[in-house]
């Protein structure tokens, strides 16, 4: 604990220093902005979550603010408990999940927990559909989810506040301090969370209510950004992010006894140096990821990321095209191994685009090296026409690939090294629509996954093997229509995803699965949301249907309808700004579970208050 603050504190002091030397230039800003390669995910899908809906959110994890704008299943172990990602019938080990174009999925579990990534940690999240391992690497088969932070240029001094209260003891602060002179921008964030989370439910075998035991919660973070722009062409950025996470582990339902518990602590820190000469825009990134855990005061898990890239892209007229090479150094201390691995990951990269008047072409490759083990290699090929100004027809081939994780490999007893590393290939066409303020997409998908990794057991223990199959497809629909006047905004969203997710081949004797649905993996998923703003107040109305589910056993879990509902008023006065707002969650009090035998909250309650502040030069 004491290291992590003496990193973020060498780079406070490193982000006042720098200020201090380029008080005085004068020069054209930077704007840095974008998920990494959006413009090589040529006819992928990229929804970016509204600034105004996020501030919604401001007392939420980012799983919460996906799953209320996104047709996908965030799997829970209840109220921000751990949580993963699962769409296009791919597991949360199958989604990429990266802060500022670093991927901070876990290297022992290979997905990361979304109820430790909370809204108020990042500028922007952005979610984009499909596979795209050519772009981002391993892990990236059913999408990828992007958290960014961003500059703010406004010249002065920019301060705020928040504070949440809501139902079960939650209490939540947050506060920022932006400050931008000439051509440096320096950023400050803090939060702070906790949660008694004693929500009552029901035993569904007895009818009993009963208040939920052993499931509070406490969190706080701080992230620290500092933007410098030494000449027009060049710019250097710093970004850091430290979480720390405590909570008690939610037992079963009917379970009143267990007092099971888990700490996370996360820090992440990336600098990069962008050059934009006559030749080339050359980007080099440098990154350190740490990330540890303590399971019940007994169980330890550690790992360090050590990251470097360098890519450069050159434009000619209607050509663009990327070159790059990643290292990634990773150094795991796990209880439950052997022995500390130690693990190199080199990524090199091709990325290119062709822009016709009516037609682009993105061809896309990443060849992958693990040290003491298999290469991968993943090709894409994507296309997109304009059939007019308003129809585009939009499609793509691809290659993609997971590699095992180190749980895999090294658990003792049990991991396999010999492994190999998941393989999908993927198709997908559609057509998309956009005229005015409608805009509407639709689109078909079908993905092909071998190797697929399942423990099984053997003997005495369970051992990870390649033996599954999978077949995925299905139909993903988004559309989205604003109306906008002097002194009204109204923005209406919806969409709606149909996956089939089946194994094609039998693991044992007794297996039953063949040509059944994957467990946790809905068919059908939902969304809808009005969002109205006047300079009367505003609105914010969303829904989502989650469809049922089997379970790793015989249980179907039946499929819910959860709502949500705020409204809110910004007051301007010359001593700053005002945001009051009040939110109803599950406003319909509905019943259901994310996982079998976990209880969830009903009706609930939140109220937020901000306060902010420009103080010009």
């Amino acid at each position: 604990m004491r290291k992590k603050l003496y990193l973020f504190v060498a780079l406070f002091v490193l982000t006042n220093c720098a200020y201090a030397q380029l008080d005085s230039l004068l020069l054209d800003a930077v704007v840095v902005r974008g998920i990494p390669y959006a413009k090589y995910a040529v006819g992928q899908k990229v929804v970016t979550a509204d600034s105004s809906i996020k501030k919604q959110y401001a007392q939420n994890n980012i799983g919460d603010l996906l799953a209320a704008t996104n047709p996908v299943y965030i799997r829970s172990y209840g109220n921000n408990m751990a949580a993963g990602i699962s769409f296009r019938g791919t597991g949360p080990n199958h989604t990429g999940v990266f802060w500022n174009g670093l991927n901070i999925n876990s290297r022992t579990l290979g997905q990361s927990d979304f109820s430790l990534l909370p809204v108020v940690g990042t500028d922007e999240i952005s979610l984009q559909y499909g596979s795209s391992g050519a772009l981002y690497g391993s892990d990236a088969i059913g999408g990828t989810v992007h958290l960014n932070n961003h500059p703010n240029w406004k010249e002065g001094l920019t301060l705020g506040l928040n504070q949440g209260l809501g139902s079960f003891g939650t209490t939540q602060t947050s506060g920022l301090i932006n400050f931008t002179k000439g051509k440096v921008n320096f950023k400050s964030s803090g939060y702070y969370q906790h949660a008694d989370n004693d929500f009552p439910y029901t035993i569904p075998s007895n009818g009993r209510v009963v208040k939920q035991n052993n499931a509070s919660y406490k969190y706080y973070g701080f992230n620290q950004d500092l933007y410098i722009q030494l000449a027009s062409n060049k710019l250097i950025t710093f970004n850091g992010w430290f979480n720390s996470n405590y909570r008690e582990i939610q037992p079963v339902i009917g379970n009143f006894t267990s007092k099971t518990d888990q700490e996370d602590e996360n820090i992440r820190l990336t600098a990069a140096y962008h050059y934009n000469s006559q030749f080339a825009y050359t980007t080099f990134r440098t990154g350190f990821v740490k990330d540890y855990q303590l399971y019940d005061n007994a169980s330890v898990v550690q790992t360090k990321q050590i990251i470097n890239q360098l890519q450069s892209e050159k434009k000619w007229d209607k050509f663009k095209t990327t070159l790059g090479v990643n290292h990634n150094h990773i150094i795991a201390d796990v209880d439950s191994y052997d022995k500390e691995q130690n693990e190199d990951r080199i990524d090199f990269f091709a990325l290119s685009t062709l822009q016709l008047t009516k037609l682009t072409l993105a061809a896309n490759l990443r060849y992958n090296l693990v040290s003491g083990y298999s290469s991968a290699f993943a090709p894409s090929l994507s296309t997109e026409y304009a059939l007019n100004p308003n129809w585009k027809l939009f499609g793509q081939l691809s290659k993609n690939y997971r590699v095992p994780t180190l749980n895999d490999r090294y658990w003792s007893p049990g991991g396999n090294v010999d492994l190999k590393a998941e393989t999908s290939y993927n198709t997908e066409g559609g057509l998309s629509f956009k005229k005015g303020g409608f805009s509407a997409s639709a689109n078909y998908y079908k993905m092909w996954v071998s190797e697929w990794i399942i423990w099984v057991p053997e003997s005495n223990y369970w051992t990870p093997k390649n033996i599954r199959k999978v077949n995925s497809e299905g139909v993903e629909v988004l559309s989205s229509y604003d109306v906008k006047s002097t002194n009204l905004f109204i923005n209406f969203s919806a969409g709606y995803s149909f996956n089939i997710a089946e194994p094609t081949n039998t693991i044992s004797a007794t297996d039953r699965s063949l040509g059944e649905q994957l467990p946790y993996t809905p068919k059908h998923n939902a969304n809808a949301a009005i969002n109205v703003t006047s300079k009367l107040g505003r609105l914010l109305i969303s829904g989502r249907y989650t469809g049922e589910r089997s379970t790793i056993g015989s249980t179907m879990l039946d499929g819910y309808f959860f709502m949500d509902a705020t409204v809110g008023k910004r007051i301007k006065s010359n001593i700053g700004e005002f945001d009051l707002s009040l939110s109803v969650k599950n406003l319909l009090d509905a019943e259901y579970q994310s996982i079998i035998n976990t209880a969830t909250p009903g009706r609930y309650y939140q109220f937020n208050f901000n306060y902010s502040i420009q103080i010009k030069k």
